[in-house]
């Protein structure tokens, strides 16, 4: 997308994840998940969540989607010894089959397997956070569903992916696992089972390589995000913005916040930091302009915000995010 804006003469696009890897999955989501699942005794189950939308794209190529989605939860069953969890990752209960209601095809695919005591539709409309937290619950996701195959990412969950288009696999690419990504032409259920069985032995391997990059992910997430902040930001559309920024960086030198980031000389080539003599900080040369302060971080920081955004599971205390507190002391 970004090249095609480019290709257009478009500048100032800049590239950004798909905003779902910043869903929050809260404690009713976990419960809920936890009763769904509970049918399955808390034992290790693989989900797979199917996609009318493919199922449509397969008949245009003469393939039977559900014959091949059943095989492939009749050779998992069997091959990995675990259940099955069937989940409409797009549902519309009481609707017929549409590019957004998978639960058609889920009932389907349920009523052709051979093992129906293993394989386990559930069968109804699911919130967002509730799915994401029920496959973060699996061994493995099969999925032909984009933003199931985000949850898995989210919750550093191996996946195997039976896609459509391009999107699929050059989200993958950015974790490093474009290989798990199958296309549905001239795919077997053998070859499905068997990418799924890999998928799952190399569990912690890939765990390990989405959670390497699932922090950058989150950052390109919120590139959307600052962006809309940016143009809520401005008045009328001229650019100007409403918040109360100071015109200068005084009030930070008076109070003695500046922190030496060199920040503001950036913004305004006319301040140089300086080491003061009395009080033994560097600090500006100067107030500086509005440019300059409007990139300080004494002046105007969403702590909060950024805590959540570069630490999403971390729990946090009064003084913030603390991994470690390192303790020296130096003898001269």
């Amino acid at each position: 997308t970004l090249a095609n804006l480019e290709d257009l003469g478009i500048r100032g696009a800049a590239q950004g994840a798909d905003l779902a890897f910043l869903m929050a999955t809260p404690e009713s989501a976990d419960l809920e998940a936890e009763e769904i699942c509970s049918g399955l005794a808390n034992k290790p189950f693989v989900a797979v969540s199917p996609s009318s939308v493919l199922r449509r794209l397969c008949e245009r190529d003469d393939i039977d989607y559900v014959d091949l989605m059943s095989r492939t939860c009749d050779q998992l069953v069997r091959d990995l010894d675990l259940d099955v969890l069937v989940l409409a990752h797009s549902a519309r209960s009481g609707r017929s089959e549409g590019r957004m209601n998978d639960l058609p095809v889920c009932r389907d695919i349920a009523a052709t397997v051979r093992n129906k005591d293993r394989v386990i539709v559930v069968d109804r409309s699911v919130a967002p956070a509730t799915l994401r937290a029920i496959i973060g619950r699996s061994e493995v996701l099969l999925t032909s569903r984009f933003h199931a195959m985000i949850s898995a990412l989210a919750t550093c969950t191996p996946m195997v992916v039976l896609g459509w288009s391009h999107k699929y696999e050059e989200v993958l690419d950015s974790f490093g696992l474009g290989e798990w990504v199958r296309g549905h032409q001239g795919v077997s259920a053998s070859v499905l089972a068997d990418s799924t069985v890999s998928a799952m032995r190399q569990r912690q391997e890939i765990s390990d390589q989405i959670a390497g990059h699932l922090v950058n992910a989150r950052l390109e997430a919120g590139v959307s995000l600052d962006a809309l902040a940016r143009v809520a930001s401005c008045s009328a559309g001229f650019g100007i913005p409403v918040s109360s920024r100071p015109e200068d960086l005084s009030e930070v030198i008076e109070s003695g916040m500046c922190i030496a980031c060199g920040a503001c000389a950036h913004a305004d080539p006319s301040i140089e930091l300086e080491l003061d003599d009395e009080k033994q900080i560097f600090q500006p040369t100067h107030a500086g302009n509005a440019l300059a302060a409007a990139v300080c971080p004494a002046i105007e920081v969403d702590y909060a915000g950024l805590e959540a955004r570069r630490f999403p599971f971390a729990e946090s205390s009064p003084f913030g995010v603390i991994r470690s507190v390192m303790l020296a002391q130096s003898m001269d």
